[in-house]
């Protein structure tokens, strides 16, 4: 996927054709992050405030969110029993969607709202939880709940009452020599607590 600066509708209505093509969610993933801000460390004065509000309105939350999921996997819960395993998805994939909606909740309560509401906060926990050994899934999953707690009770609430907090602090503990890890959990927790 390659877009210019503003060109995510094309890349949310490739995400939205293409759900089952990993390489393809992850690289759309990426091209509307960086859409928002071009380098992943920069800082929340460099984000691009419009950018977050349109892909959100285009559709962006739905595709990252769809992003997280596993190719194959029954969204509708017609398989109850698991008989249809699938493979987890990409830690890649998962990585960059995370990230996606980390920024797309950056100081958005509108967008905080929407993912809380279309299943978000799950989502990156069942992300967190499919690759606990990944250190960028654990990271990003810690900034992205991080975002959708800070100044958003309802949302504080829903992290915790899904298990939020455990999730942090067992990425935490599995990774405990991992810089970035350890600070996006602690800035994450002081989010969901203050």
């Amino acid at each position: 996927v390659c877009a210019g600066q503003g060109d995510f509708r094309g890349v949310i209505q490739l995400m939205q054709l293409h759900p089952t093509i990993p390489d393809l969610q992850g690289r759309g993933c990426v091209a509307l992050w960086k859409m928002i801000c071009p380098e992943r460390e920069a800082l929340s004065g460099d984000l691009d405030h419009e950018n977050i509000v349109a892909i959100a309105e285009a559709g962006g939350i739905e595709v990252v969110l769809g992003a997280l999921e596993t190719p194959g996997q029954d969204p509708l819960g017609q398989d109850p029993l698991g008989a249809l395993e699938t493979p987890d998805q990409d830690p890649w994939v998962l990585a960059e969607g995370l990230f996606a909606i980390f920024f797309l909740c950056a100081g958005n309560q509108n967008n905080k709202v929407k993912m809380a509401d279309l299943g978000g906060i799950e989502g990156i926990l069942h992300a967190m939880k499919q690759h606990a050994k990944h250190e960028g899934v654990q990271d990003y999953g810690c900034r992205a709940l991080g975002n959708l707690g800070c100044n958003n009770n309802d949302n504080r609430v829903k992290i915790a009452a899904t298990g939020g907090i455990e999730g942090i602090l067992h990425a935490m503990k599995q990774h405990a020599q991992h810089e970035g890890v350890q600070q996006r959990g602690c800035l994450a927790l002081a989010n969901i607590a203050s």
